[in-house]
Formats: structure tokens, C-alpha cells, sequence
């Protein structure tokens, strides 16, 4: 028996799956299945080439698109990461400090309302940002000194009660800031711990640990916002050549999938068969095309000196 005609894709996982038909078409042991003349080949072959071009023009503006999203998206991440860094040189944060240490026990109330005043400006100023916290850590509890937030898109910032104010164990993005020298940002995407504080469960997070006049840790500041709308905001600033969006996390677990809600926190290499060779050429290249599937994918580096990233794929229509 004749052996089997192994696929193009087999050795070039770019070739596009238009033209291996053809290929596999000429080859195939079966006359029958054949192209019946050289003619008729050679018509499969121009036909496959006159759609090369409208291709190109199609792949490059799903390249442009992604390049744009990226860029929107890197832009906000600085900016949150950049007003964490800006509050933490406020003096109403050292006033507290102060204050804690009784330095300075009278003035607590009137830095408290400094700083709530200050917040309050930013969060009216930002419509990207949501939640402003400067919180006191003491070993591994930590206690809000100052929240300010706003409960919906277009509500009001509020300042939340010290009645209110909240306190328990640090959580792992706490941690991770409290282990940084002074002016260091951590900025990560994760699940929102209390689903009321914002219109989706994904949360961008800026923060910028604080030390007292000592150089001793004290706490941090942390700027929160909804990372899907930040990425909706961005996509529909686009002329959509994609029709869809996925942004996977650096444990490759999908965290958005538009118009795919069912794909939420799955395995992206259970969603994007080609995800393996994706991935690879993300750790070495900014961006990766993957021309057979109509597939685009770039990477969002959330601080300057980590290795970890988030990944933007888009596929086209």
C-alpha cells in the first residue's frame, strides 16, 4: 500500500491551509481525486494567489490593531503605576506616619481629610481609576487608613467611613508590594477579592510600598481599576479587523475572550491549537503571526524588569 502523503503543516505550521489543500489534492494516490489537467491546477494555484493580496492587506490591519491595543493598554498601565508612585510622595502620607508614631498625634484628622481630598480629585480627574487606598501594614495584618472609591462607572468618588475602613492578612499582591525598596511599582491583573467594587471580576492593580522616616516599611498605596473596561475602552477605539479578542495571563490561563464568555480561566492551549509555537516566539519576539489560522498575538510587559507578561491575541473574521 501506497504511504501516506504527509501534510505541509506537518513541517511549516504557516502554510496556509488553502494551499495545502491544493497540494494534497496533487499528490494524492487516487486519480480520481486528482486535478484532472495541469489547467486545472494551475487555475487552484492563481486563484489561491489573487487571494494572497487581500490576505496581506487583512493580516497588516490585524497587526496595526493589535500594535494600537498594546500600546492603549501600556500607556494606562503606566499611568496607574506612575499616580501610585506620585501619591506616595504626598505629605499628608507622611503627616500619618506621624501621626502612627505619635509624632505628631494631633494632626491625624487633619492629614486624613488632606488626603482623602487628594484622592478624591484623582479618581474624578481618572475615569480609568477606581479605588485609592493608603493602608498601614503591621507584620502580616493590614489596616486601611485612607479608601476612597467609586462604586460605578459614573458615580461620585466617596470617601469610605473609618467606621468602615477595613483590616485583616495581607494578600498576596500585598505582600509582593511590601517586599519592594522604596519607589518600586508592582502592577498586577488579577480577580477581584470583592465582586461590588467594580463592573467585572478583573482588576488592574498599581502599588508602591511606603517607608517611614526610619526607612522602616510602614505600608503601601494601591491604585485599583477594571482592567476589561480599560480593554473595551481600547478595542473600541479600533476599526475592528478582528473578530476576536483573548488576553491570556502569564500562567497562560484566559482571562477575557470576547464574545466567548464560556473560555474564561481556561488553558489558552485548549482554546488556540497553535498556542505551543506562540508562545515561544512571545518570549523571544514582541509580536507573533500565525498566517495559516489568521492569528495575531502581541505581549504586555506589566513592569519593566519582569519576565512574566500578558498576551493579546486577536483572530481574524
Amino acid at each position: 500500500a501506497a504511504a501516506e502523503i504527509p501534510a505541509p503543516s506537518k513541517f511549516d505550521s504557516q502554510v496556509s491551509r488553502d494551499l495545502e489543500a491544493i497540494c494534497l489534492r496533487a499528490l494524492s494516490h487516487h486519480r480520481y481525486t486528482r486535478h484532472a489537467t495541469a489547467q486545472e491546477l494551475a487555475d487552484d494555484v492563481e486563484r489561491w494567489m489573487a487571494g494572497q493580496h487581500e490576505k496581506r492587506k487583512q493580516v497588516e490591519a490585524m497587526r496595526l490593531e493589535g500594535n494600537n491595543i498594546r500600546v492603549g493598554l501600556e500607556s494606562c498601565i503606566r499611568d496607574f503605576g506612575t499616580n501610585a508612585r506620585f501619591v506616595a510622595t504626598l505629605p499628608p502620607i507622611v503627616g500619618l506616619i506621624d501621626s502612627a508614631n505619635n509624632t505628631d498625634p494631633e494632626g491625624e484628622t487633619v492629614w486624613r481629610e488632606r488626603l482623602t481630598t487628594i484622592f478624591r480629585g484623582l479618581l474624578r480627574s481618572n475615569p480609568d481609576f477606581q479605588v485609592l487606598t493608603y493602608s498601614r501594614v503591621i507584620g502580616d495584618e493590614v489596616v486601611e487608613l485612607v479608601r476612597v472609591e467609586k462604586m460605578g462607572v459614573e458615580s461620585q468618588a466617596r470617601a469610605v467611613p473609618r467606621s468602615r475602613l477595613s483590616q485583616g492578612k495581607l494578600n498576596s499582591f500585598q505582600s509582593i508590594v511590601m517586599k519592594n525598596k522604596p519607589d518600586d511599582i508592582r502592577i498586577s491583573v488579577d480577580r477581584f477579592e470583592q465582586a461590588e467594587e467594580c463592573s467585572s471580576a478583573l482588576c488592574l492593580r498599581a502599588g508602591v510600598p511606603i517607608f517611614d522616616r526610619e526607612e522602616e516599611p510602614f505600608g503601601l498605596v494601591t491604585v485599583e481599576g477594571d482592567f476589561q473596561r480599560l480593554l473595551e475602552k481600547q478595542t473600541n477605539k479600533q476599526e475592528r479587523t478582528s473578530a476576536r479578542i483573548m488576553i491570556v495571563d502569564p500562567n497562560d490561563r484566559i482571562l477575557s475572550d470576547q464574545g466567548h464568555p464560556e473560555n474564561h480561566d481556561r488553558d489558552v492551549a485548549e482554546v488556540i491549537p497553535c498556542w505551543s509555537d506562540m508562545r515561544q516566539a512571545l518570549i523571544r519576539d514582541s509580536e507573533y503571526l500565525y498566517r495559516a489560522c489568521d492569528v495575531y498575538a502581541t505581549r504586555i510587559v506589566l513592569c519593566p524588569r519582569s519576565v512574566r507578561s500578558f498576551k493579546v491575541i486577536l483572530q481574524g473574521k
